[in-house]
């Protein structure tokens, strides 16, 4: 949480709970959720823990590891950061801007940031990969609050990408709703 409110540098950062609570103005979207109305990101660490294990190559699956669940919670954040702009929480305009914020949150933890912690979390390729695995699997990066995605994973990943080449003002520039 510390290194998205270095990043998205929020007015009011959300906070974070791993107990489940009703939300009046979203729906529960599993693993990771975030209501507008609280400004709080609930996490289910184990169903994440789940999600982020990484296949086997005996699986031939797509691969699939500690970023596909920690882009979720990215994206939940981005949310976050859209609510305090006023934008909607709900629409597939949001749900788009949510996957290109979360690319600018992938590129930006490219390099070390100073964190007052003193922590540091730095992102590789392999870690795009395993986000852009998780936006054709469980679609949860390009969602809305409520979970809510758009069909075509050729369009996440497009949205993912404008946020990975782009910055925060292309994103909301781009995807206006």
């Amino acid at each position: 949480m510390e290194l998205m409110g270095k990043i998205f540098s929020p007015k009011n950062p959300p906070t974070l709970s791993y107990q489940p609570a009703g939300c009046p103005d979203a729906k529960p979207s599993p693993p990771a959720a975030y209501c507008p109305a609280t400004n709080t990101i609930v996490v289910d660490l184990p169903a994440l823990a789940r999600m982020g294990k990484v296949a086997s190559a005996a699986e031939h699956s797509l691969p699939q590891g500690d970023d596909t669940s920690l882009s979720i919670v990215m994206s939940r954040y981005a949310l976050a950061v859209q609510h305090e702009r006023g934008l909607p929480m709900q629409s597939p305009w949001t749900a788009l801007r949510t996957a290109c914020l979360t690319g600018v949150a992938h590129r930006k933890m490219a390099v070390p940031i100073d964190l007052p912690s003193g922590q540091q979390l730095v992102l590789t390729a392999g870690d795009l990969d395993e986000a852009v695995s998780g936006l054709l699997t469980n679609r949860m990066v390009a969602s809305d609050a409520d979970g809510v995605s758009v069909p075509a994973g050729f369009t996440r990943i497009a949205a993912f990408r404008a946020g990975v080449g782009g910055d925060m003002d292309a994103c909301y520039a781009r995807y206006p709703g």
